[in-house]
């Protein structure tokens, strides 16, 4: 039985396509094998140690020494295998992994094209929408500030020339943002497509220019100095 198995390791030894289950069976088998290898050595030697059962001792120390060298030849066997099932069993996770790396790499890569087609023109698009919107809010803002005093001084009340909602509001079906709402129009953030350190919205205000500002301080008055003297006396 031992030499058709030590056939089949050697086969298995040194074939490139075999997998990494048959390779793990083999590996059993073969620990199995051993095990019943050291128990007929056992046995063996027990036997060959007892004159009544084993009258030749020549025969006796070759049958104990046979079973023991079967134990060790398998046994021998076992360090190759576990390096033939590793490197088998690593190589089929390699295979899984580069499948699994080309299937989203196409995906990423699928995913990425769409970005750099509809993200440019759908910023661009949303930032003219926006920029229309904080124009019509300013003047929805005017308009319900210069309808105020009408609410004040007795004039019949309009239901028809109600305070307007932002643009934002009506078009969410609210009539208010409570303190945790998140609102578009001031928490959206998009980054500029073709410069990764600016916003394409909100749209970047310009620099103030400081430079044709001059500082007003108060006059001291012509008769400064004997004032001065005054209070210091």
């Amino acid at each position: 039985m031992n030499a058709p198995l030590e056939s089949r390791i050697a086969t298995v030894l040194s074939d490139d396509k075999i997998s990494s289950l048959d390779v793990a069976d083999l590996l059993n088998e073969n620990e199995m094998a051993i095990a019943m290898a050291d128990n007929d050595a056992t046995v063996a030697e027990t036997t060959a140690l007892d004159p009544l059962q084993s009258p030749d001792l020549h025969k006796a120390r070759a049958t104990v020494e046979d079973a023991k060298f079967r134990a060790t030849r398998l046994r021998s066997l076992l360090p190759r295998l576990q390096t033939k099932y590793d490197k088998v069993s690593r190589n089929e996770r390699h295979a899984k992994w580069a499948s699994e790396y080309d299937r989203v790499k196409i995906k990423r890569d699928n995913a990425a094209e769409k970005l750099h087609q509809l993200y440019p023109q759908m910023a661009a698009k949303l930032v003219e929408l926006l920029t229309d919107i904080e124009a019509t809010d300013k003047e929805v803002i005017q308009i319900n500030n210069a309808g105020t005093p009408f609410l004040t001084d007795g004039y019949p009340d309009d239901p028809r020339h109600r305070q307007l909602l932002s643009v934002e509001l009506m078009a969410r079906g609210l009539d208010h943002f409570g303190v945790y709402d998140l609102k578009i129009m001031t928490d959206l953030k998009m980054p500029n497509w073709t410069e990764p350190k600016k916003l394409a919205w909100p749209v970047p205000k310009p620099p103030v220019d400081w430079s044709g500002v001059v500082p007003k301080f108060p006059s001291k008055g012509a008769d400064w100095a004997s004032e001065r003297e005054r209070g210091a006396a």
